[in-house]
């Protein structure tokens, strides 16, 4: 069974003494979605290759396992048994799978040899069964023209990048100290003032250069 408190608590232990944002950049996963694990907002557990990469770059020697079993994939009486619980078939990766596929209307057929792979894997991927692989992952991002994120779960935005950069350059001024957002707060309104002179300039050219001609 999923724990939040417990997945909240390892989490925090791999991320050790970076920020949020670092461990992001380091594993490939979204610093919302960091953010949503450790501050218990999420309703299913991370999928399996989320906790891949996490744990590829954990801190204070967290390991996949580690998360795997936090998670509640791996069962606490047999730790040498990966469990298929209702967590695990609802990861959101398998469905979105199926959401992206039946929105082509094509066939777990069809999509399996776009991805060269046969029939029942599909169905594998969509009913939670197994892990998406790396490789598996990026192809079907670049089939379905959506970002990793959006079939992971991660994200609701399918593949707009200028969205997920505001969020993104939001996201670290949250991160900046009180004193360092009033400064900022200073220098932005410095750029205004300097966009509003410059925008004077210009006019004012334009009006000279009128009653030249």
């Amino acid at each position: 069974m999923f724990d939040k408190v417990h997945f909240k608590n390892i989490l925090e232990t791999a991320l050790g003494k970076r920020t949020k944002e670092e461990y992001s950049k380091d594993s490939g996963v979204s610093r919302g979605y960091i953010s949503k694990c450790i501050n218990m907002k999420i309703s299913n557990p991370p999928s399996p290759e989320i906790l891949k990469r996490l744990a590829s770059k954990a801190h204070n020697n967290v390991t996949y396992e580690d998360l795997m079993r936090a998670a509640g994939y791996i069962d606490t009486d047999n730790e040498d048994e990966y469990i298929t619980t209702d967590n695990f078939n609802n990861n959101p990766f398998g469905n979105k799978i199926k959401e992206l596929r039946e929105e082509m209307n094509w066939t777990q057929d069809h999509l399996g040899k776009l991805l060269n792979v046969k029939r029942a894997a599909i169905s594998k991927y969509e009913n939670g069964k197994v892990p998406l692989t790396d490789e598996i992952l990026i192809k079907l991002s670049k089939i379905f023209d959506v970002s990793c994120d959006y079939i992971l779960g991660v994200s609701n935005k399918r593949n707009d990048s200028k969205v997920e950069n505001k969020k993104s350059f939001m996201e670290k001024i949250e991160d900046l100290s009180p004193e360092s957002k009033e400064e900022l707060e200073k220098y932005i309104e410095l750029l205004k003032l300097k966009d509003s002179l410059d925008k004077n300039k210009d006019e004012q050219s334009a009006t000279l250069d009128q009653g030249v001609c």
